[in-house]
């Protein structure tokens, strides 16, 4: 009996050894690196208003514990890659055409307000930053015409993304760092819009730059023949002299002679240069005018992909407005429709029930004996059935009815 004793003892106390043990190592709770702690205790639940972020080991006994969230930066992502709810972001743009793009926004938990965190969304903060990054998105890219989304505008659109997502997410106690605007999909008939306008205009920019080497041309042959003509005159000039002393050392007929020929040849030569001034002037008058009727044209063709692509966006309207009409107008029609019907019914039961109310006033009926009525009417309207009176079962009156 004393062996058993001690064998219990020793039992006993090795296992409230080991049972310390085991609850003393529980007490212990780790801080990461990359976390923001709330102590909590299980028993009392209560949360301590004291953020942890110094990492590190802490005795809080068996009851206690950390919540941690992260300290360095999250993601938000709609595209094809992402794994939420919404793989890419569908929105509107201020004409009402539908957009697709894909977004990744970085945000940061605010340290000084992480209770206050738990105390809105607990641990599922996630699905909350998605729903208002959603909203918000699709409400700045309804701000902007299809076109910006396009061009150059397109980085004013992130940071106004980013702008009005840092303003929603403060008071939901988090930092918006950057917005990532990618890849945006519109429409196939719009996107063959834009690609006929930046054809016609890349074709406009096409045809200045020829008109420009044109005029450039044009300009260099008329340096060239007025060179050309100061040269001859000059060389006319020069052999005018040259005769005229020549005649000189002659005598003075031969050099009155010269001198007239001098003249003569220096007043053709004259005559030829301004006319070919003149001929050089008319050609430069007809280079312009080519170059502004070119530009007119460019400029009438780019007004009509433009008008063009306001009437389709006016009749996509318009049809919408007309779809709309006509639904409601079937909708009313199916209502009032249900309405008459089912007053038709309301007053048909209504006729039966007064019907019934007066027979069973005027002749005194029972309950059973209304039930037989109405069930012998019921056989007697139907065509597929054949009924036969028993003269102990039905009263003399039903036989008179019938």
């Amino acid at each position: 009996m004393g062996e058993e004793n001690k064998k219990l003892c020793a039992c006993c106390t090795f296992i409230i050894t080991i049972t310390s043990m085991v609850l003393f190592i529980c007490s212990f709770h780790y801080v990461g690196e990359l976390s923001y702690c709330l102590r909590f205790e299980r028993n009392s639940k209560v949360m301590a208003d004291t953020v942890e972020d110094t990492p590190g080991t802490f005795f809080l006994g068996v009851a206690g514990g950390f919540m941690c969230f992260p300290k360095t930066r999250q993601q938000l992502e709609f595209s094809v890659r992402s794994a939420s709810q919404e793989p890419r972001l569908a929105a509107r743009t201020s004409e009402g055409l539908k957009l697709e793009m894909d977004v990744m926004i970085e945000y940061k938990l605010q340290k000084e307000n992480i209770r206050k965190l738990f105390d809105l969304a607990a641990q599922d903060y996630g699905v909350m930053y998605q729903l208002l990054a959603g909203s918000t998105l699709r409400n700045v890219a309804s701000r902007y015409p299809a076109m910006s989304f396009l061009d150059s505008r397109r980085r004013n659109i992130s940071q106004s993304m980013l702008e009005q997502l840092q303003t929603d997410f403060s008071p939901y106690f988090a930092d918006v760092l950057s917005v990532q605007l990618f890849h945006v999909d519109l429409p196939d008939q719009y996107e063959g819009w834009i690609k006929k306008i930046e054809t016609s205009r890349l074709e406009q920019q096409r045809e200045q730059a020829y008109r420009v080497v044109s005029r450039q041309q044009q300009v260099n042959k008329y340096t060239k023949m007025t060179i050309d003509l100061e040269t001859t005159k000059e060389k006319s000039r020069l052999n005018s002299e040259a005769q005229v002393s020549l005649a000189t050392l002659k005598d003075t007929q031969r050099t009155i002679i010269a001198e007239t020929s001098a003249m003569a040849a220096m007043q053709k030569a004259e005559r030829d240069r301004n006319a070919s001034l003149v001929k050089l002037d008319g050609d430069l008058q007809v280079a312009k005018a080519e170059q502004v009727l070119a530009v007119r044209k460019a400029q009438n063709a780019q007004n009509k992909s433009i008008l063009q692509f306001e009437r389709e966006i006016l009749l996509a309207k318009n049809d919408a407005i007309v779809r709309e009409i006509k639904a409601k107008a079937q909708a009313y029609t199916i209502e009032q429709g249900a309405i008459a019907e089912a007053y038709k019914i309301e007053q048909l039961k209504g006729a039966q029930l007064q019907q019934f109310t007066d027979l069973t006033a005027a002749i005194n009926m029972s309950q059973a004996e209304l039930l037989q009525y109405v069930y012998m009417n019921v056989l007697k309207d139907s065509k597929q059935s054949e009924m036969y009176l028993d003269y102990k079962k039905v009263p003399l009156f039903l036989e008179d009815s019938n």
